[in-house]
C-alpha cells in the first residue's frame, strides 16, 4: 500500500510537471509582439511602398548620381519603429560597395501618409524630413544650423 501511494504521488508530480512544461512550451511558441507595430504590420502600408517613397526623394537621386555603386534598401528582417505613437517602416539606404555596405541615411516611412522621418545620428533620434533638409542645406552651405 505504501508503494502504491508513493507511486501515485510520483505519477501525479510527473503529470503536473508535464502539464507545466507543455503549457510553457505552448505559450512560448505563441507569437508575442515586441512592439505595438508588430501587432499590425500592414497598418502603414507595405515595406515596398515605403521604399518607393524613399526612391522618389530628390536628395536620393542626387546622392545616387554622385557615385557608381548600386543602392541597397532595408535589412533583414524589415522592421517598424514607433515614433510619436505611430508606426513607421525603417528603410536604411546603403551604397553597395564591393568591400562593404556604406550607409547613407535611415528613413522612417509610413507608406499610407505623407509623413517621413530621418535618423539624426548627432542627436540620436528621428527628425522630420523638413528638418533634415534644413540641416543638410546649412551643412552644404557651410553655415551653422
Amino acid at each position: 500500500m505504501y508503494l502504491s501511494l508513493r507511486y501515485r504521488n510520483c505519477v501525479k508530480d510527473y503529470m503536473t510537471a508535464h502539464y507545466f512544461l507543455a503549457f510553457a512550451l505552448l505559450s512560448s511558441s505563441i507569437v508575442q509582439a515586441d512592439s505595438p507595430c508588430d501587432l499590425h504590420p500592414t497598418s502603414v502600408g507595405s515595406f515596398d511602398q515605403a521604399v518607393d517613397r524613399v526612391r522618389q526623394l530628390p536628395e536620393l537621386r542626387t546622392w545616387k548620381a554622385g557615385h557608381r555603386y548600386p543602392v541597397a534598401y532595408g535589412r533583414a528582417p524589415n522592421t517598424q519603429t514607433l515614433i510619436a505613437g505611430k508606426c513607421y517602416w525603417d528603410v536604411p539606404v546603403f551604397a553597395d560597395r564591393p568591400e562593404r555596405f556604406e550607409r547613407w541615411e535611415d528613413f522612417y516611412v509610413s507608406a499610407n501618409s505623407k509623413t517621413m522621418f530621418v535618423y539624426d545620428a548627432i542627436d540620436d533620434k528621428p527628425i522630420t524630413i523638413m528638418r533634415w533638409r534644413k540641416k543638410r542645406s546649412t551643412i552644404q552651405s557651410g553655415t551653422r544650423p
